[in-house]
């Protein structure tokens, strides 16, 4: 711990005086001492003076240097320089950016740390390379929510990360926190309904649990008196009503309601938002796979 200013003056100054210490007290007892010589007084003199100049402004740099970073947490600089960041796709420089304050207890903070760990492990191939990711943003999404259960984006993640997690736990644990991650998704929607991504992936999950394989479905009648269930006709009720909160804002949820037309039989329609999906504007690696896909799936009905 660097001493404060003053502390350290009176460090100085007692230093000093220990230079002339020993004569003192040799008077006091009569004895004769070998004196100084004046030349050396005043190097001794400006050699103290340095030191404490030294350490004033080590200290005086730590403290401007606390208050910068309290300065850049308290204005809403930073999370407007991260959301920026992360628009233009530029993850690692925006979660190198957000770390600094990891331990600031900011449920805003955190639950975008969350985020773009998933974003970071999203290009990578293997599992082994992306589990550090997403249990890491896991961790933070879930100190989100102890901070601040109200926080809608902290649930979104948390139904995005919850079930990663479980997926890295093998099948039966992934269809035991099914209920546990739709409740979160239906706790986003509740509090900010004008979120078409909330609204997405709860469409996501209806889809998902209707397109079980019969394997996983025999794994969930083991597991829950009552399985988790729910039809396509659901799960394209909320892909719409995604839509119709942000109007064109997603090309997967373009895609998804593609695919899910398919599973309903209206081939027409399926190609209308297939064709949709396919010609969105690629921006993020996500936009890619979508077009990749929905080139795919068109090709499949022509």
């Amino acid at each position: 711990m660097i001493s404060s200013g003053p502390n350290m003056t009176s460090w100085g100054l007692r230093k000093l005086a220990s230079f002339a210490r020993p004569a003192t007290n040799a008077l006091a007892k009569g004895t004769k001492v070998k004196k100084t010589p004046l030349f050396l007084v005043p190097y001794l003199y400006v050699k103290v003076s340095r030191v404490i100049k030294s350490f004033s402004y080590i200290t005086l740099a730590a403290y401007g240097l606390t208050l910068k970073a309290r300065a850049e947490w308290n204005s809403d600089d930073t999370l407007k320089e991260a959301d920026s960041l992360y628009e233009d796709c530029k993850y690692k420089e925006a979660y190198d950016l957000l770390k600094q304050f990891k331990d600031n207890d900011e449920s805003e903070v955190l639950w975008r740390l969350g985020r773009l760990c998933y974003e970071l492990a999203r290009p990578l191939k293997l599992d082994s390379e992306k589990k550090p990711l997403h249990l890491e943003g896991y961790n933070y999404v879930n100190k989100a929510l102890e901070l601040d259960e109200k926080n809608f984006a902290a649930h979104k993640w948390m139904f995005i990360l919850l079930d990663l997690k479980a997926y890295y736990e093998g099948t039966k644990a992934r269809i035991e926190k099914a209920y546990q991650t739709k409740k979160h998704i239906q706790r986003a929607c509740e509090l900010n309904p004008g979120d078409g991504t909330s609204w997405h992936l709860l469409g996501f999950w209806c889809y998902a649990v209707s397109d079980m394989p019969w394997y996983q479905r025999k794994i969930a009648s083991a597991l829950f008196a009552t399985p988790p269930s729910s039809t396509f006709e659901e799960a394209l009720s909320y892909f719409l009503e995604a839509e119709k909160a942000q109007p064109n804002f997603y090309s997967t949820n373009l895609l998804m309601l593609g695919k899910t037309y398919l599973k309903l039989g209206d081939k027409q329609k399926a190609m209308d938002f297939l064709e949709r999906s396919r010609d969105y504007a690629v921006k993020t690696y996500e936009d890619a796979t979508t077009r990749e896909e929905a080139i795919k799936l068109l090709g499949g009905l022509k």
